[in-house]
């Protein structure tokens, strides 16, 4: 291989760029799915309560409430995470 080959060939050295992109919205996408599903269960837990009409003491009912606003995201970022390594080791 002479020099000015050396220059303009192509090493693979690294992630095509689309990769990337495209692993970060599937990663995305795994997020928001999962997202949906840890949010459901604790929207269809509190429906279900005032459904029925449990009553729970205040300290069990605050945090059910704290529970379905935090958790949902505790559960996206890791599944996000996971996700954009396992889809970005893919072929």
């Amino acid at each position: 291989m002479s020099v000015g080959e050396s220059h303009t060939s192509k090493h693979d050295s690294g992630l095509d760029t689309m990769d990337v992109f495209v692993s970060l919205f599937a990663a995305a996408v795994i997020a928001g799915v999962v997202w949906s599903v840890v949010f459901g269960v604790f929207a269809g837990a509190a429906y279900g309560l005032e459904y029925f009409q449990v009553e729970l003491p205040q300290l069990a009912a605050d945090g059910l409430r704290i529970a379905g606003s935090v958790l949902p995201w505790l559960a996206a970022i890791p599944a996000a995470w996971f996700g954009y390594q396992y889809i970005v080791r893919l072929p």
